[in-house]
């Protein structure tokens, strides 16, 4: 009984903040860094190594802008679980501090720390922001440009564990590379992710290297329908040689057969499936073999494909949109202030003092007079002064004090022959509330 009494008695004086041993977290971005963006992706590996089920709640805050992402996730002893967490950020997201903790219902802490970066880069708000999605340990094979034009290219780095499950952590992209990826390790959300991109606006390149399998899987087809047809062996690439350069030798190597897409400018070398909003760029050589591993052309042609993709950073500021233009931002917030907590109406206010007048002067003399006690009056006037107020303050907290009210100014936009909308978020106002609010994700 003495041993087992000094157990709980250690468990209740234990420090909350002392992070749990049998506990694992590995919290980490993931595209290896910090990227610009409207939101900054962070995967999270839980391992559970307690005889006890956790209930972990995971928030990751960003002290600079005070924004923060939640989720709970339950762990049964010896589980483990990988999730991914958004948090809201901006083009700075690369000179910001980001921090974790881990807690359990008890509010004891199980894991706390900064997430694992690879490197914390030291780049201006136009960097141009390039994800490869692609097997690990592959992707120097593509040998990307590290600057455009006098402008640094930033590369994050995907594999199929890291891929975001939501769209909103590709958003800060301006163009994402496949390089001969397993699609079939994908999660359907990771697909969903992939083709909502595109769909809203994103460039996707698509490099399915030596085997076209690829193809013709179901993940691709949601993004562009490719119809594969018999590959055929070629020594050269007319409309990529012409802009490029030619090959350094003349070894056959293998070009997908594609049936349809649309030819771009160097031919239907590279072809291009447009979706919704964006586009897939679908090239019909593995960029990873001979020829292409020695060839000095291969850097331009990545800068050509980068240099004209639309830039993320600007593809919901169209100039042609109502709202898009700094005065009429201004112009909106003004008119979307004046419905946070507005004025009672004059007629309101007149009438509240008519009715205070009246019953605190004739209707509280009159009683006081029927009864003989006019003497009161140094009594009942203050507390009818009391009484008013108190229910003005009353009925103000039940009408006010208990909701919080949300103003918001969202533009849709499309072109002719498309099925979809891209929605613009213009200002979202909250009235003032002593509550705090979390963002959390469900599973």
């Amino acid at each position: 009984m003495n041993g087992l009494a000094a157990a709980c008695l250690a468990l209740l004086l234990q420090d909350p903040e002392v992070a749990l041993p049998e506990f694992g977290a590995d919290v980490r971005y993931a595209f290896g860094r910090p990227m610009s963006g409207a939101w900054q992706t962070f995967v999270v590996d839980l391992h559970n190594r307690t005889r006890r089920d956790l209930d972990a709640k995971i928030r990751i805050s960003d002290d600079y802008s005070e924004s923060a992402a939640t989720r709970r996730e339950t762990l049964s002893p010896g589980a483990r679980k990988r999730v991914f967490l958004y948090l809201p950020s901006g083009p700075n997201a690369w000179s910001r501090r980001a921090v974790f903790r881990i807690t359990e219902g008890s509010g004891r802490t199980l894991a706390a720390g900064v997430p694992k970066s690879v490197e914390t880069g030291n780049w201006g708000n136009n960097a141009f922001m390039v994800g490869v999605l692609g097997r690990a340990g592959t992707w120097e094979a593509l040998r990307l440009p590290a600057a455009l034009s006098g402008v640094d290219v930033r590369q994050g780095f995907l594999t199929t564990e890291t891929l975001p499950d939501r769209w909103i952590g590709l958003a800060g992209l301006d163009l994402l590379f496949l390089y001969d990826v397993p699609l079939d390790e994908l999660t359907p959300d990771q697909s969903r992710a992939l083709s909502e991109y595109v769909r809203r606006g994103g460039t996707l390149v698509v490099c399915p290297g030596a085997s076209a399998t690829a193809l013709a899987h179901p993940a691709l087809a949601a993004m562009a329908p490719v119809q594969a047809a018999p590959p055929e062996q070629v020594t050269a690439l007319p409309g990529l040689n012409a802009a490029f350069g030619a090959f350094r030798g003349d070894d056959p190597f293998l070009l997908h057969g594609v049936r349809n897409g649309e030819a771009t400018a160097w031919g239907r070398e590279i072809l291009r499936f447009d979706s919704g909003f964006g586009r897939v760029m679908l090239l019909r050589f593995d960029v990873g073999r001979t020829p292409f591993d020695a060839w000095p052309g291969l850097p331009r042609l990545w800068t050509a494909l980068i240099g004209a993709a639309p830039r993320a950073h600007a593809a919901d500021l169209d100039p042609t949109l109502p709202g898009a233009s700094s005065a009429d931002r201004i112009e909106i917030f003004r008119r979307l202030s004046r419905l946070i907590n507005p004025y009672p109406s004059f007629l309101l206010i007149l009438a509240l003092a008519a009715a205070f007048v009246f019953a605190v002067g004739p209707v509280n003399y009159a009683l006081l007079r029927r009864a003989r006690m006019t003497m009161l009056l140094v009594v009942t006037i203050p507390a009818i002064s009391a009484a008013f107020l108190g229910v003005i303050f009353g009925v103000a907290w039940i009408i006010k004090g208990t909701s919080t009210s949300t103003h918001s100014v969202r533009i849709l936009s499309t072109r002719e022959g498309l099925d979809c909308a891209r929605e613009t978020l213009i200002f979202s106002l909250f009235s003032p509330s002593a509550r705090p609010y979390d963002i959390s994700f469900a599973p």
